[in-house]
């Protein structure tokens, strides 16, 4: 009998739990459907309970699932908390980030909120200009990444 969770079963739980649906968290974790789909398969064999309803409007959440979905959130920000300390201490400080105009929107929102989630000492200053722009602001310093 398996004792212990395996948190890439749980990220890729939350992730489903809260994308409700699997190809959008195999975009989101870039995985496979079918990988996501056998890891959610693996974590219902290791908790002998069903987690999601699947239907033709997506997924929803068992009464399982939902027990199951703040706790595997404090689980995954306890882990991550434990991994920072331990690689070299609490990341903190500011990232100047500077972006074009077009990738702003739905590319790039994922991706700062998760960076924020397990950084949350950082601050992010999101920056957005023209190619050009970025570049001289690149070279000046005034930016940190573009």
């Amino acid at each position: 009998m398996i004792r212990d969770l395996d948190t890439t079963l749980i990220r890729t739980f939350v992730m489903t739990a809260d994308k409700a649906s699997m190809t959008a968290a195999a975009n989101a974790l870039h995985l496979t459907q079918g990988a996501v789909s056998q890891q959610i398969k693996r974590l219902e064999d290791v908790l002998g309970q069903s987690l999601f309803e699947r239907d033709r409007r997506g997924l929803k959440l068992t009464r399982s699932g939902e027990r199951l979905l703040d706790k595997a959130r404090r689980l995954l920000q306890l882990n991550d908390e434990i991994l920072a300390e331990i690689r070299g201490g609490v990341v903190s400080g500011q990232v100047r980030i500077g972006v074009p105009y077009d990738l702003v929107g739905t590319l790039l929102a994922p991706v700062l909120k998760a960076y924020a989630e397990a950084y949350p000492q950082v601050e992010i200053s999101l920056i957005c200009a023209s190619s050009p722009e970025l570049a001289a602001a690149l070279a000046a310093g005034t930016i940190d990444l573009a």
